[in-house]
């Protein structure tokens, strides 16, 4: 039988990282969201002094690229944060030590879901009605 002290102690690990890559999708979330405002800045900045419009229909690339990126990092982040909870309520389904988020989450669906939740969906729109705006102006001047 394992020692009381050290199964707390593999719960505490266990729990801190969990946390820490709960932590570390958020931080991806966040980077992925800033460098998609400085490319598609930059694009517009470049399509307006050079006129070359034509550039504008390039920025769909990356825009698409960065919601499907943050739509992974979001159910991601949910997985894992179903993990700890499964993990804090000491299910014993949950190995020790494990990471494997899919033993505490069976939606299969995360990330369809993600790429559509509220705060994904709204700023990757928000960035997506601003460029076919943009194009629109452009088109008329």
């Amino acid at each position: 039988m394992p020692d009381l002290d050290q199964s707390n102690d593999f719960f505490l690990k266990h729990i801190d990282l969990v946390q820490s890559i709960v932590a570390r999708m958020a931080s991806n979330s966040f980077l992925i969201r800033g460098w998609s405002v400085t490319i598609l800045s930059g694009i517009f900045a470049l399509a307006s002094k050079t006129d070359a419009h034509s550039l504008l229909p390039i920025a769909f690339v990356p825009l698409i690229a960065f919601w499907l990126l943050d739509g992974f990092y979001l159910s991601q982040e949910r997985r894992f944060r179903k993990l700890y909870s499964a993990v804090l309520s000491k299910d014993t389904s949950i190995p020790s030590l494990s990471l494997d988020a899919s033993s505490a989450c069976g939606d299969r669906m995360m990330w369809p879901k993600a790429l559509v939740s509220r705060t994904v969906a709204t700023f990757h729109g928000v960035l997506t009605l601003s460029l076919v705006l943009v194009m629109i102006y452009f088109r008329h001047h």
